[in-house]
């Protein structure tokens, strides 16, 4: 009988160190599963994240005495020890997502200080374009405004002479009304000199003096640009 029974035993206690193997080298990958991550919140300023993690890596990791009851100098029930990796983890996942929510809220300040800091330069080829369309367009605007003046100013001008011989009409009528005999006048010539504000025109006529003689005279006045007659300049 007990020749019998010796292989099965040997059997059993192969099987279970073989799994008692295979439960280290889990627990081993397991616990580096935490700590690696856990040494790498470390060196990322998540100090508190990367201790837990560290903490229940080596609560996990398969040594002959663990090194969290060494330092407590007392075992620990799994029950127990599995709670605290568990809390531990907890922890560590609420604290790096309150990591990375402060790291981005303060990305975002850094940002929009920067942004705020940095002066607007006119490099910028969009602005610059819309700043050359605005001026182009306000000069075009002035251009054409200044040449709608101009143009209703030569009409003014325009229509204070007789289309059939040139005279200054105003300046003719102003003439006749201070002539010995106004039914004598003959128009020979006039020119103009555009002042901006006022014309100076210049006429020449033939007429009859107080001997009844037919000569020749200039009259120079100073009108505005709707020909009525400012002042008489000279007369010869």
């Amino acid at each position: 009988m007990n020749n019998s029974n010796t292989p099965t035993t040997l059997d059993n206690g192969l099987n279970k160190r073989g799994w008692t193997t295979l439960k280290t080298i889990l627990k081993t990958l397991l616990s580096l599963f935490f700590i690696c991550p856990g040494i790498s919140f470390l060196s990322d300023s998540s100090i508190i994240t990367g201790m837990c993690l560290i903490i229940g890596g080596l609560m996990i990791f398969p040594v002959r005495q663990n090194f969290i009851e060494k330092l407590v100098k007392r075992p620990i029930a799994r029950r127990v020890k599995y709670s605290l990796i568990a809390v531990l983890i907890f922890i560590a996942a609420i604290n790096d997502k309150s990591f990375k929510a402060s790291r981005s809220i303060n990305r975002k300040k850094s940002q929009m200080e920067a942004k705020q800091q940095t002066p607007t330069t006119p490099n910028n080829s969009e602005s610059k374009n819309e700043t050359t369309d605005s001026i182009v367009a306000g000069q075009r605007q002035v251009a054409e405004k200044e040449a709608e003046n101009e143009s209703d100013r030569q009409d003014r001008i325009k229509r204070q002479f007789n289309a059939w011989n040139g005279a200054h009409m105003k300046l003719e009528f102003y003439i006749k009304e201070n002539m010995n005999d106004p039914e004598s006048f003959e128009h020979i010539e006039t020119t103009y000199f555009d002042k901006g504000d006022y014309l100076v025109v210049i006429m020449k006529f033939r007429g009859k003096n107080a001997f009844g003689g037919k000569v020749i005279n200039y009259v120079r006045a100073k009108v505005d640009l709707d020909g009525n007659v400012i002042k008489i300049l000279g007369a010869e």
